[in-house]
């Protein structure tokens, strides 16, 4: 529970990845660990341990999903309407 209160702390009682406050009371909030060795990562919020949880912990998948999102496949739909994507 020590190490937990640290990186709680190290993290500013926030999720690691979106940076949403946290309370390590509530049940939305998730610590993290690699699935692999088990050793501890962070702590997340929901959303953003759900994500990781989708994505398989795959880094790949997540960049992918980076790409995506700034460069979508639909966007040329929108280039010349003048409509956001």
């Amino acid at each position: 529970m020590e190490t937990l209160l640290i990186l709680y702390e190290l993290q500013k009682h926030k999720c690691a990845i979106c940076e949403k406050e946290l309370n390590l009371h509530d049940k939305s909030t998730h610590v993290d660990h690699n699935h692999e060795n088990n050793q501890l990562r962070g702590i997340l919020c929901k959303g953003c341990n759900h994500m990781l949880g989708c994505a398989q912990d795959i880094s790949k998948t997540l960049l992918n999903g980076v790409k995506y999102l700034q460069n979508p496949p639909a966007k040329f739909l929108y280039e010349n309407s003048g409509e956001k994507s």
